[in-house]
């Protein structure tokens, strides 16, 4: 819990900075700036809210009760899905102008739904377990690569997350890789411009428990379980609309191996 405290507090001071740049000409940055060109490239620092929200099945690996695993057999007869919602605070900057680096910070709350009523070789009730509701702070980074002629772009981003749940002994940790490529259309009547893209996201995530249940002739048990996305490709569309040179408003939705939505709304300088 202190690192999540300290990424915090890192993240607030450099949006405090920022604010003080907000109308200061960033001169610096990109490095290599020559290397684009005559090509026209975005404001090196931009700061931004995102809502996201997603749903997909999960695949119990290892379940334990009182340190005694479930046999695979019967984790496989159990149906899982998870539900998450976060609310997100980033901070970005073009270090090189194919190069965007980017620390995220925020809020999550989410639901593991277990369905146990086929589970097999099992004759206690669970039911206390079918729920697990949490919520806690997330925090990672990452990076993007992108790269484009004409109006045509391509890119590819790289994050990795962590998630410190309310319940101490719960954690989620995710790795993430969305490569995409789209069309830029321009002098539209109400936008700058709007880049529309497709593209894929590959998922790695890995939900963690831990915790107790009153089970009736049984007592309280210990249990322990990790789980994974079912599915880690689904396929994505959207788009990032420039209503100004700073203000930029980006949405994008997931289909297949799960089913997301996005909305960032982003200021640059």
């Amino acid at each position: 819990m202190k690192y999540t405290k300290i990424i915090l507090y890192l993240c607030l001071l450099i949006f405090l900075i920022g604010v003080q740049l907000l109308y200061a000409d960033i001169t610096f940055l990109p490095l290599g700036r020559s290397w684009a060109g005559n090509a026209e490239l975005p404001l090196p620092l931009g700061v931004g809210i995102t809502y996201y929200h997603q749903e997909q099945d999960y695949h119990i690996s290892k379940l334990t009760l009182n340190e005694e695993p479930l046999s695979q057999e019967t984790l496989d007869t159990l149906g899982v899905f998870n539900i998450s919602t976060e609310w997100n605070f980033l901070l970005d900057a073009w270090v090189l102008p194919f190069f965007n680096v980017f620390g995220i910070m925020g809020k999550v709350w989410g639901v593991t739904e277990v369905d146990i009523n086929e589970m097999e070789g099992m004759d206690i009730d669970l039911d206390n377990i079918q729920n697990i509701e949490y919520d806690g702070w997330m925090y990672g980074g990452g990076g993007t690569l992108a790269g484009g002629g004409g109006i045509f772009f391509g890119s590819v981003t790289a994050t990795i997350t962590k998630t410190n749940l309310d319940v101490a002994t719960s954690s989620v940790r995710a790795w993430v890789m969305a490569p995409k490529a789209g069309v830029v259309v321009e002098n539209l009547s109400f936008f700058n411009s709007v880049n529309l893209w497709l593209g894929a996201m590959y998922q790695n995530s890995e939900e963690s428990h831990q915790g107790h249940v009153e089970v009736p002739l049984f007592g309280e048990l210990e249990y322990k379980v990790k789980l994974h996305q079912e599915e880690p490709w689904s396929y994505q569309l959207g788009l990032v609309a420039e209503l100004s040179k700073r203000v930029i408003l980006a949405m994008e939705g997931g289909m297949g191996g799960r089913k997301q939505l996005s909305a960032t709304l982003q200021y640059r300088f």
